[in-house]
C-alpha cells in the first residue's frame, strides 16, 4: 500500500525473482485485483478463519462461478447476434445497441465462443471475463 506505480513494478519483479529462485513468498494483501495475476494459489481467509486453498483456476472451477463473454457488434447486426444467441437458454444475455454480454456457465463457454465468431463481422470484438479472486472470495466467505 502506498507505493507508486514504478514500486510497485519493482516490488512485484523482486518477488518474480525470489520465486524464480526457488523460495516460498507468502503475500497477504487486501488488493485482491492486484495480486489474482500474480499468485500461483490463494488462501482465502475471513474472520480468522481459512475458507479455501489452492489455486485461482482450480477455485473457480470448484465453485462454477459464471463467467462473462463481451463483445462489440455493428448497430445493423442486432437483431442477428439476438437471434444466434437464442440457442442459449441456459446463458443469461445482455444486448445493448453496439456492445453485448454473455453470462454463463463455464462450461457453455466454448459454444458461447462458437456462436459468436460464426457471425463474421457482425461481432468486431470479444472479451472473455473469468470471475475475480474477489469474486471468489465473496462465494466462499459470505454466509
Amino acid at each position: 500500500t502506498g507505493l507508486d506505480p514504478a514500486g510497485i513494478r519493482d516490488f512485484y519483479r523482486i518477488l518474480a525473482e525470489l520465486k524464480a529462485g526457488g523460495t516460498t513468498v507468502v503475500l497477504s494483501s487486501h488488493n485482491l485485483a492486484e495480486i489474482q495475476d500474480r499468485v500461483d494459489r490463494v488462501g482465502l481467509i475471513r474472520d480468522g478463519r481459512i475458507r479455501a486453498v489452492g489455486a485461482v483456476q482450480a477455485l473457480r472451477e470448484e465453485r462454477r462461478l459464471p463467467l462473462a463473454v463481451d463483445f462489440r457488434l455493428r448497430p445493423w447486426a442486432r437483431h442477428v447476434v439476438l437471434q444466434a444467441l437464442a440457442a442459449l437458454a441456459d446463458c443469461r444475455v445482455d444486448l445493448g445497441p453496439d456492445r453485448g454480454t454473455v453470462t454463463c456457465d463455464p462450461a457453455r463457454r466454448m459454444a458461447v465462443l462458437s456462436i459468436l465468431t460464426s457471425l463474421g463481422d457482425a461481432v468486431t470484438e470479444l472479451r472473455l471475463r473469468e470471475p475475480s479472486l474477489e469474486d471468489l472470495f465473496l462465494a466462499y466467505t459470505e454466509p
